[in-house]
């Protein structure tokens, strides 16, 4: 007996459907490169990288507006001790060094964009 599957078949859906949701499987973050054999293998439908740019952009527009993350990751990130430090009044720096990007970016190879924002919440 066949399994069954929430998975639309191919027709069945649009192409901007599909690219979609392989953006909530795969996350916001997944290249076009990588979403293009997704869509393939799942759905049935052949897609160029540059359509899937643009339905990906498409889906960002109708995307519930949600804090900027990627903003917060990079002002929250600690200072190093060789970090200048000029105090804003309210015990935050008010700038960054490189050393801060260098960890910021470590962080995010390691452990993923959406991890990080999670931490980045859990922190602000």
């Amino acid at each position: 007996m066949a399994e069954k599957t929430n998975t639309p078949k191919a027709g069945s859906i649009t192409k901007q459907q599909a690219v979609e949701l392989a953006l909530k499987e795969k996350g916001w973050d997944a290249k076009p490169v990588d979403l293009k054999p997704f869509i393939k293998e799942r759905y049935g439908l052949d897609m160029t990288a540059e359509h899937i740019t643009t339905c990906k952009s498409k889906a960002r527009q109708k995307a519930p507006a949600k804090k900027q993350a990627p903003k917060a990751a990079v002002q929250a990130a600690p200072q190093s001790a060789k970090a200048p430090v000029s105090r804003a009044g309210d015990g935050r720096s008010a700038g960054f060094s490189l050393q801060d990007l260098q960890a910021v970016k470590g962080l995010l190879g390691r452990i993923g964009a959406g991890p990080l924002r999670q931490l980045i919440d859990v922190l602000a």
